[in-house]
């Protein structure tokens, strides 16, 4: 038992070297902080386009013997490697975006991170990368990954999370609260006032939340919409190619 233990500390003290950077042979700064998320790649089939790591490691050379593995049908999983899950998901066009997380962050935050670089990479490369080459959109997408998986990495970017830490800060107050009503003798009809207040605070959640739904499905709406529009205007071209290929404007 006391050398599990001590192999235990052994494995936390790792764990801690490795995230404020300490570890040595890992290409780390000392005393640099590393991100929840620190790894991400955009693919064709096994071929990575772009790719940005905050700190050197195996996690490329591991990201491509996943990206063989894939199925390239539309789906979503997670590996997990160590302390650390791979998340990943390939979209209809057979694209695949994976991002390197921490076993601690959510996956509801790693799915959506990766769901706010496939929105940026659509938008920037477009159909690009489709006769693109292993590495050649390192120059203009690699910088939009590193953004995204620091912006991803910040308490601050989850809303829900964010929400749910508003909440148990009005419930820490309301036991404050009660607490010092009780010591201080204070008529019951104060209480109740301040029993209102905590649901006028509930009610704001409820509304923040209501809304953060909605603008998470208007979001998935648009991008169906765009690519519904995409599919249209193609099967146009192709119709208008064949016409013209049998004679139909002559």
């Amino acid at each position: 038992r006391k050398r599990e233990r001590e192999k235990e500390r052994e494995r936390e003290n790792w764990r801690e070297e490795r995230r404020v950077g300490k570890r040595k042979g890992e290409g780390v700064e000392v005393g640099i902080i590393i991100m929840p998320l620190i790894y991400g790649l955009v693919a064709r089939e096994a071929e990575v386009l772009a790719e940005y790591y905050c700190v050197h490691g195996n996690a490329p050379k591991i990201a491509r013997r996943i990206l063989k593995k894939i199925p390239q049908q539309a789906h979503k999983k997670s590996y997990t490697f160590e302390s650390q899950i791979f998340h990943y998901q390939v979209d209809e066009t057979g694209l695949t975006y994976l991002v390197l997380a921490d076993s601690e962050l959510s996956w509801r935050v790693a799915f959506t991170c990766i769901y706010d670089i496939r929105s940026q990479f659509t938008a920037v490369c477009g159909e690009s990368w489709r006769n693109a080459s292993e590495g050649s959109l390192n120059d203009i997408f690699a910088r939009i990954i590193r953004e995204k998986l620091e912006y991803w990495s910040s308490p601050e970017s989850d809303k829900i999370q964010r929400a749910q830490q508003q909440v148990d800060q009005a419930k820490t107050n309301m036991i404050h609260n009660i607490d010092k009503v009780l010591d201080r003798g204070d008529k019951i009809d104060t209480l109740v006032d301040r029993t209102d207040v905590l649901q006028a605070q509930s009610s704001q959640f409820k509304t923040t939340s209501t809304s953060l739904k909605n603008t998470i499905w208007w979001q998935d709406f648009k991008l169906q919409l765009i690519c519904a529009a995409v599919v249209v205007v193609v099967l146009l071209v192709i119709l208008l190619v064949v016409l013209n290929a049998v004679g139909a404007f002559n």
